[in-house]
C-alpha cells in the first residue's frame, strides 16, 4: 500500500502545483484520501469515540474526509451522521472543525486547505 499511497500523494501535489481544473484536483484529492484511509485500515488504526489522542483524531478525520468523496468525487458531501464525530479536531499546527458539516458540500476551506491531507498522511505514518 505504501507505494500506492506515495504515488497518490505525488500525483495530487503535481496536480495542485500545475493549477489543474477544480475537478481534476478533486479527483486526485479523492484518490489520495481514499488511499490514505485504506492504509489506515490496513494498519489497524480505528478512531476511538473518546478522541483522546492525536492518533484517534487523525484516524477519524481521515475517515470522514474519505467519506465525503465516497459517493461523488465531483461534488463531495460531508457524511458525518454521528454527532460524536462532529467536533473540532485540534492538532499542534492546524485545526479542523467538523461541527455542523453533515450534509454540507465539502470544500477545501473546511479542512484548512488541501495541505491538511498531507499533514494527516505524515501523522499517520508516524503512528504506524
Amino acid at each position: 500500500m505504501g507505494k500506492y499511497l506515495d504515488e497518490a500523494f505525488e500525483r495530487l501535489a503535481v496536480t495542485i502545483d500545475s493549477k489543474q481544473s477544480d475537478l481534476e484536483i478533486k479527483a486526485r484529492f479523492a484518490t489520495a484520501a481514499i488511499t490514505l484511509n485504506k492504509y489506515r485500515q490496513e494498519l489497524g488504526i480505528e478512531p476511538s469515540e473518546r478522541l483522546e489522542n492525536e492518533r484517534d483524531k487523525c484516524a477519524a478525520l481521515i475517515r470522514y474526509i474519505r467519506n465525503a468523496f465516497a459517493h461523488d468525487v465531483s461534488e463531495p458531501v460531508w457524511d458525518i451522521r454521528n454527532p460524536v464525530w462532529q467536533v473540532v479536531y485540534d492538532f499542534d499546527d492546524f485545526v479542523v472543525s467538523l461541527v455542523d458539516k453533515h450534509d454540507l458540500p465539502f470544500t477545501f476551506e473546511h479542512i484548512g486547505g488541501s495541505e491538511t491531507l498531507f499533514a494527516l498522511k505524515e501523522r499517520l505514518e508516524t503512528c504506524a
